[in-house]
Protein backbone atom coordinates (compact mmCIF):
# COMPACT_ATOMS: atom_id res chain seq x y z
CA UNK A 1 0.00 0.00 0.00
CA UNK A 2 1.36 3.25 -0.72
CA UNK A 3 2.46 5.60 1.92
CA UNK A 4 2.00 9.25 2.24
CA UNK A 5 4.51 11.05 4.50
CA UNK A 6 3.07 14.36 6.28
CA UNK A 7 5.06 17.68 6.47
CA UNK A 8 5.00 16.50 10.37
CA UNK A 9 7.00 13.56 9.05
CA UNK A 10 4.56 11.22 9.57
CA UNK A 11 3.71 8.57 7.23
CA UNK A 12 -0.15 7.52 6.72
CA UNK A 13 -0.81 4.36 5.52
CA UNK A 14 -4.05 5.34 4.03
CA UNK A 15 -5.04 8.34 1.53
CA UNK A 16 -7.15 11.23 2.67
CA UNK A 17 -10.43 11.66 0.84
CA UNK A 18 -12.90 14.06 0.03
CA UNK A 19 -16.20 13.07 -1.39
CA UNK A 20 -17.54 16.07 -2.95
CA UNK A 21 -21.20 16.47 -3.34
CA UNK A 22 -24.12 18.83 -3.57
CA UNK A 23 -23.85 21.90 -5.68
CA UNK A 24 -25.73 25.06 -7.15
CA UNK A 25 -27.73 23.75 -9.64
CA UNK A 26 -31.05 21.91 -10.10
CA UNK A 27 -29.12 18.65 -9.86
CA UNK A 28 -27.81 19.06 -6.65
CA UNK A 29 -30.40 16.43 -4.72
CA UNK A 30 -29.14 13.73 -7.51
CA UNK A 31 -25.61 14.97 -6.07
CA UNK A 32 -26.65 14.51 -2.98
CA UNK A 33 -27.47 11.06 -3.62
CA UNK A 34 -24.41 10.10 -5.52
CA UNK A 35 -22.29 11.12 -2.95
CA UNK A 36 -23.77 9.46 0.23
CA UNK A 37 -23.49 6.19 -2.31
CA UNK A 38 -19.68 7.08 -3.17
CA UNK A 39 -19.19 7.83 0.68
CA UNK A 40 -21.03 4.52 1.85
CA UNK A 41 -18.70 2.20 -0.58
CA UNK A 42 -15.10 3.67 -0.57
CA UNK A 43 -13.13 1.04 1.25
CA UNK A 44 -11.84 2.16 4.46
CA UNK A 45 -8.54 0.31 4.44
CA UNK A 46 -7.77 2.06 1.88
CA UNK A 47 -9.21 5.56 2.52
CA UNK A 48 -9.30 8.64 5.53
CA UNK A 49 -12.77 9.68 4.29
CA UNK A 50 -14.94 13.23 4.63
CA UNK A 51 -17.34 14.62 3.11
CA UNK A 52 -17.61 17.95 1.72
CA UNK A 53 -20.99 19.64 1.05
CA UNK A 54 -21.46 22.32 -1.36
CA UNK A 55 -24.42 24.27 -0.66
CA UNK A 56 -26.81 26.10 -3.20
CA UNK A 57 -25.67 29.93 -1.80
CA UNK A 58 -22.49 28.76 -2.72
CA UNK A 59 -21.27 28.33 0.66
CA UNK A 60 -19.86 24.56 1.50
CA UNK A 61 -19.34 22.27 5.09
CA UNK A 62 -16.35 20.01 5.78
CA UNK A 63 -18.04 16.92 7.85
CA UNK A 64 -15.97 15.22 10.82
CA UNK A 65 -13.82 12.54 10.21
CA UNK A 66 -15.86 9.22 8.75
CA UNK A 67 -19.20 11.61 9.62
CA UNK A 68 -21.79 9.89 7.09
CA UNK A 69 -23.85 12.99 5.30
CA UNK A 70 -27.48 13.16 4.59
CA UNK A 71 -29.85 14.36 1.70
CA UNK A 72 -31.29 16.40 4.50
CA UNK A 73 -27.77 18.26 4.48
CA UNK A 74 -27.99 20.04 1.75
CA UNK A 75 -30.13 22.49 2.72
CA UNK A 76 -30.20 21.95 6.78
CA UNK A 77 -26.53 21.54 7.79
CA UNK A 78 -25.24 25.04 8.65
CA UNK A 79 -22.01 26.47 6.22
CA UNK A 80 -19.09 28.48 6.06
CA UNK A 81 -17.58 30.49 3.10
CA UNK A 82 -15.83 28.07 0.38
CA UNK A 83 -12.31 29.19 0.54
CA UNK A 84 -12.25 29.07 4.51
CA UNK A 85 -13.65 25.61 4.09
CA UNK A 86 -11.12 24.46 1.93
CA UNK A 87 -8.71 26.19 4.21
CA UNK A 88 -9.43 23.28 6.40
CA UNK A 89 -9.86 20.71 3.79
CA UNK A 90 -6.41 21.68 2.24
CA UNK A 91 -4.60 21.70 6.43
CA UNK A 92 -6.51 18.13 7.09
CA UNK A 93 -4.06 17.26 4.85
CA UNK A 94 -6.52 15.92 1.47
CA UNK A 95 -4.63 14.01 -0.90
CA UNK A 96 -7.87 13.46 -3.61
CA UNK A 97 -10.96 14.73 -4.14
CA UNK A 98 -13.75 12.35 -5.39
CA UNK A 99 -16.48 14.16 -6.99
CA UNK A 100 -20.03 13.47 -7.03
CA UNK A 101 -21.01 16.80 -8.51
CA UNK A 102 -23.69 17.01 -11.57
CA UNK A 103 -24.96 19.71 -13.48
CA UNK A 104 -23.54 23.69 -13.56
CA UNK A 105 -20.81 24.79 -11.33
CA UNK A 106 -19.54 21.04 -10.52
CA UNK A 107 -19.73 19.47 -13.44
CA UNK A 108 -18.79 22.21 -16.41
CA UNK A 109 -15.45 22.39 -15.62
CA UNK A 110 -15.78 25.44 -12.61
CA UNK A 111 -15.34 23.55 -9.63
CA UNK A 112 -12.23 21.40 -11.45
CA UNK A 113 -10.75 24.47 -12.41
CA UNK A 114 -10.90 25.61 -8.44
CA UNK A 115 -9.59 22.38 -7.41
CA UNK A 116 -6.32 22.37 -10.32
CA UNK A 117 -5.74 26.22 -8.23
CA UNK A 118 -5.85 25.15 -5.12
CA UNK A 119 -3.57 21.58 -6.43
CA UNK A 120 -5.76 19.36 -5.32
CA UNK A 121 -6.10 15.66 -7.63
CA UNK A 122 -9.51 15.10 -8.72
CA UNK A 123 -11.49 12.40 -9.93
CA UNK A 124 -13.02 12.16 -13.62
CA UNK A 125 -12.46 14.84 -16.50
CA UNK A 126 -9.99 17.96 -16.11
CA UNK A 127 -10.88 20.96 -16.88
CA UNK A 128 -11.45 21.34 -20.36
CA UNK A 129 -13.26 17.81 -20.93
CA UNK A 130 -15.66 18.81 -18.32
CA UNK A 131 -16.79 22.34 -20.23
CA UNK A 132 -16.71 20.71 -23.19
CA UNK A 133 -19.50 17.87 -22.29
CA UNK A 134 -21.53 20.21 -21.09
CA UNK A 135 -22.15 22.72 -23.66
CA UNK A 136 -24.12 20.06 -26.16
CA UNK A 137 -23.76 22.06 -29.57
CA UNK A 138 -19.79 21.92 -28.85
CA UNK A 139 -19.60 18.10 -27.74
CA UNK A 140 -21.69 17.12 -31.17
CA UNK A 141 -19.19 19.01 -33.37
CA UNK A 142 -16.20 16.88 -31.74
CA UNK A 143 -18.22 14.01 -32.26
CA UNK A 144 -19.17 14.48 -35.68
CA UNK A 145 -15.43 15.28 -36.29
CA UNK A 146 -14.70 11.92 -35.12
CA UNK A 147 -17.20 9.99 -37.48
CA UNK A 148 -20.03 10.09 -35.19
CA UNK A 149 -23.15 10.39 -36.09
CA UNK A 150 -25.27 13.06 -34.63
CA UNK A 151 -28.60 14.76 -34.95
CA UNK A 152 -28.83 17.62 -36.71
CA UNK A 153 -29.59 20.36 -34.50
CA UNK A 154 -29.63 24.43 -34.24
CA UNK A 155 -28.59 26.67 -30.72
CA UNK A 156 -31.26 29.32 -29.69
CA UNK A 157 -30.25 32.38 -27.76
CA UNK A 158 -33.22 34.25 -25.53
CA UNK A 159 -32.63 37.11 -27.67
CA UNK A 160 -33.38 35.39 -31.23
CA UNK A 161 -36.52 33.61 -32.42
CA UNK A 162 -36.59 30.09 -31.86
CA UNK A 163 -39.39 29.68 -35.09
CA UNK A 164 -36.75 31.81 -37.41
CA UNK A 165 -33.71 29.57 -36.61
CA UNK A 166 -35.58 26.46 -36.67
CA UNK A 167 -36.60 26.60 -39.98
CA UNK A 168 -33.35 27.94 -41.25
CA UNK A 169 -32.19 24.98 -40.13
CA UNK A 170 -34.41 23.04 -41.77
CA UNK A 171 -35.77 21.37 -38.96
CA UNK A 172 -38.80 19.59 -39.31
CA UNK A 173 -41.46 19.06 -36.57
CA UNK A 174 -41.49 16.96 -33.84
CA UNK A 175 -38.51 18.44 -32.76
CA UNK A 176 -36.41 18.13 -29.13
CA UNK A 177 -35.85 21.17 -27.07
CA UNK A 178 -33.23 21.04 -24.38
CA UNK A 179 -31.08 23.90 -22.11
CA UNK A 180 -27.54 23.69 -23.98
CA UNK A 181 -25.73 23.47 -20.36
CA UNK A 182 -27.96 20.75 -18.17
CA UNK A 183 -28.25 17.66 -17.38
CA UNK A 184 -30.66 14.59 -15.77
CA UNK A 185 -33.21 15.34 -17.98
CA UNK A 186 -34.09 18.60 -17.04
CA UNK A 187 -35.84 21.36 -19.02
CA UNK A 188 -36.40 18.49 -22.02
CA UNK A 189 -39.24 19.15 -24.37
CA UNK A 190 -40.87 17.47 -27.36
CA UNK A 191 -42.48 19.73 -29.51
CA UNK A 192 -44.78 18.37 -32.64
CA UNK A 193 -45.66 21.60 -33.95
CA UNK A 194 -44.78 25.11 -34.55
CA UNK A 195 -47.89 25.69 -32.53
CA UNK A 196 -46.85 23.97 -29.64
CA UNK A 197 -43.20 25.63 -29.88
CA UNK A 198 -45.12 28.80 -29.77
CA UNK A 199 -47.11 27.91 -26.64
CA UNK A 200 -44.18 26.89 -24.54
CA UNK A 201 -41.46 29.43 -25.93
CA UNK A 202 -41.51 31.34 -22.98
CA UNK A 203 -40.59 28.19 -20.54
CA UNK A 204 -37.42 27.70 -22.05
CA UNK A 205 -35.56 31.00 -20.96
CA UNK A 206 -36.62 29.83 -17.87
CA UNK A 207 -34.07 26.97 -17.61
CA UNK A 208 -31.32 29.30 -19.01
CA UNK A 209 -30.04 31.65 -21.85
CA UNK A 210 -29.44 28.80 -24.46
CA UNK A 211 -31.31 26.39 -25.62
CA UNK A 212 -30.29 23.21 -28.62
CA UNK A 213 -33.30 22.42 -30.34
CA UNK A 214 -32.45 18.97 -32.37
CA UNK A 215 -34.40 16.95 -34.76
CA UNK A 216 -36.53 13.93 -32.79
CA UNK A 217 -34.81 10.62 -34.30
CA UNK A 218 -37.14 8.22 -33.00
CA UNK A 219 -35.97 4.93 -32.11
CA UNK A 220 -34.31 3.08 -28.74
CA UNK A 221 -32.41 4.89 -25.99
CA UNK A 222 -29.60 3.60 -25.36
CA UNK A 223 -26.01 4.57 -23.06
CA UNK A 224 -23.25 3.29 -22.54
CA UNK A 225 -20.05 4.12 -19.50
CA UNK A 226 -16.67 3.89 -20.23
CA UNK A 227 -13.92 3.48 -17.66
CA UNK A 228 -10.18 3.98 -17.01
CA UNK A 229 -7.78 1.01 -16.01
CA UNK A 230 -4.14 2.18 -15.91
CA UNK A 231 -5.15 5.27 -18.72
CA UNK A 232 -6.74 3.13 -20.96
CA UNK A 233 -10.93 3.88 -21.53
CA UNK A 234 -12.43 0.97 -21.97
CA UNK A 235 -16.89 0.82 -22.48
CA UNK A 236 -18.75 -1.11 -20.18
CA UNK A 237 -22.11 -3.18 -21.32
CA UNK A 238 -24.63 -1.21 -23.00
CA UNK A 239 -27.81 -0.49 -20.96
CA UNK A 240 -31.07 0.17 -22.44
CA UNK A 241 -33.53 2.98 -21.38
CA UNK A 242 -37.39 2.29 -21.76
CA UNK A 243 -38.98 5.26 -20.44
CA UNK A 244 -43.28 4.41 -19.52
CA UNK A 245 -44.62 7.73 -19.81
CA UNK A 246 -43.74 8.20 -23.67
CA UNK A 247 -41.27 8.70 -25.66
CA UNK A 248 -38.99 11.41 -23.91
CA UNK A 249 -37.02 9.95 -21.32
CA UNK A 250 -37.65 12.83 -18.92
CA UNK A 251 -37.04 14.01 -15.78
CA UNK A 252 -39.94 12.44 -14.46
CA UNK A 253 -39.32 9.48 -16.42
CA UNK A 254 -35.58 9.30 -14.95
CA UNK A 255 -36.02 9.94 -11.68
CA UNK A 256 -39.93 8.38 -10.90
CA UNK A 257 -39.80 4.75 -10.22
CA UNK A 258 -41.53 2.99 -12.25
CA UNK A 259 -41.70 5.09 -14.57
CA UNK A 260 -38.91 3.50 -16.67
CA UNK A 261 -36.44 0.78 -16.92
CA UNK A 262 -32.91 0.65 -17.30
CA UNK A 263 -31.97 -3.17 -18.81
CA UNK A 264 -27.81 -3.75 -18.50
CA UNK A 265 -26.82 -5.87 -20.60
CA UNK A 266 -29.76 -4.31 -23.65
CA UNK A 267 -31.73 -6.40 -25.23
CA UNK A 268 -29.66 -6.51 -28.01
CA UNK A 269 -27.16 -8.22 -30.41
CA UNK A 270 -23.98 -8.74 -29.73
CA UNK A 271 -23.00 -6.78 -32.96
CA UNK A 272 -24.84 -3.41 -32.27
CA UNK A 273 -23.50 -3.89 -28.65
CA UNK A 274 -20.22 -3.69 -30.11
CA UNK A 275 -20.86 -0.81 -32.71
CA UNK A 276 -22.66 1.18 -29.37
CA UNK A 277 -19.52 0.46 -27.00
CA UNK A 278 -17.06 1.21 -29.59
CA UNK A 279 -19.16 4.87 -30.35
CA UNK A 280 -18.77 5.40 -26.72
CA UNK A 281 -15.60 5.12 -26.30
CA UNK A 282 -14.46 7.45 -29.69
CA UNK A 283 -16.81 9.95 -27.97
CA UNK A 284 -14.85 9.74 -24.48
CA UNK A 285 -11.68 9.89 -26.14
CA UNK A 286 -13.15 13.18 -28.42
CA UNK A 287 -13.66 15.11 -25.58
CA UNK A 288 -10.75 14.23 -23.56
CA UNK A 289 -12.67 12.92 -20.72
CA UNK A 290 -10.83 11.09 -18.06
CA UNK A 291 -11.86 8.90 -15.53
CA UNK A 292 -15.66 7.68 -16.50
CA UNK A 293 -18.39 9.00 -18.46
CA UNK A 294 -21.36 7.79 -19.64
CA UNK A 295 -22.67 9.03 -23.31
CA UNK A 296 -26.78 8.89 -24.45
CA UNK A 297 -27.44 7.63 -27.95
CA UNK A 298 -30.71 6.85 -29.99
CA UNK A 299 -30.65 4.06 -32.67
CA UNK A 300 -33.08 4.38 -35.20
CA UNK A 301 -34.96 1.61 -36.99
CA UNK A 302 -32.66 1.38 -39.61
CA UNK A 303 -30.00 0.45 -37.07
CA UNK A 304 -28.32 4.42 -37.43
CA UNK A 305 -26.31 5.41 -34.26
CA UNK A 306 -26.93 8.74 -32.88
CA UNK A 307 -24.62 9.86 -29.92
CA UNK A 308 -26.76 12.50 -28.15
CA UNK A 309 -24.57 13.71 -25.22
CA UNK A 310 -21.82 12.93 -22.77
CA UNK A 311 -22.14 13.02 -18.57
CA UNK A 312 -18.64 13.50 -17.21
CA UNK A 313 -19.60 12.42 -13.69
CA UNK A 314 -22.58 9.93 -14.59
CA UNK A 315 -24.74 9.53 -11.74
CA UNK A 316 -23.37 7.23 -8.61
CA UNK A 317 -26.27 6.70 -6.49
CA UNK A 318 -27.32 3.02 -5.98
CA UNK A 319 -30.03 2.96 -8.45
CA UNK A 320 -27.74 4.85 -11.04
CA UNK A 321 -26.59 3.42 -14.02
CA UNK A 322 -22.79 3.06 -13.56
CA UNK A 323 -22.76 0.72 -10.98
CA UNK A 324 -25.01 -1.46 -12.62
CA UNK A 325 -22.86 -1.63 -15.40
CA UNK A 326 -20.11 -2.34 -13.53
CA UNK A 327 -21.46 -5.14 -11.96
CA UNK A 328 -22.14 -6.47 -15.89
CA UNK A 329 -18.50 -5.97 -16.17
CA UNK A 330 -17.81 -8.13 -13.49
CA UNK A 331 -16.69 -5.24 -11.18
CA UNK A 332 -17.83 -3.82 -7.95
CA UNK A 333 -18.37 -0.17 -7.49
CA UNK A 334 -15.90 -0.40 -4.96
CA UNK A 335 -12.79 -1.10 -8.29
CA UNK A 336 -14.50 1.54 -10.37
CA UNK A 337 -13.77 3.93 -6.90
CA UNK A 338 -10.36 2.78 -6.54
CA UNK A 339 -9.47 3.12 -10.43
CA UNK A 340 -10.67 7.15 -10.49
CA UNK A 341 -8.71 7.70 -7.51
CA UNK A 342 -5.49 6.24 -8.61
CA UNK A 343 -5.97 7.58 -11.89
CA UNK A 344 -6.59 11.35 -10.18
CA UNK A 345 -3.43 10.88 -8.33
CA UNK A 346 -1.40 9.91 -11.17
CA UNK A 347 -2.73 12.09 -13.82
CA UNK A 348 -2.21 15.53 -14.41
CA UNK A 349 -5.42 17.18 -15.95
Amino acid sequence: MTRTKEASGVTRMKKNIIVVMGGWSPEAPISMRSGLNVFRTLDRKKYNVRAVILKEDRTACFLGADEAPTEEDWKDRPSDNIAKVFTEVLSWPVDAAMLALHGCGGEDGCFQGFLSTLGIPFTHSGVTASAVAMEKDIAKLLYAAAGIRIPKGVTVSSKEDPLEKIKDAGLEYPVIAKPLASGSSFGLWLLNSEQELKENVFSFWLNGGLYLFEEFVRGREFTCVVATKDGAPFALPVTEIVSHTGELFDYKAKYTKGKSEEITPARISEALSSQIRAAAEVCHKALRCQGVSRTDFIVNERGDIYALETNTIPGMSEASILPKAALGAGLTFSQILDDLLAEAMSSEK
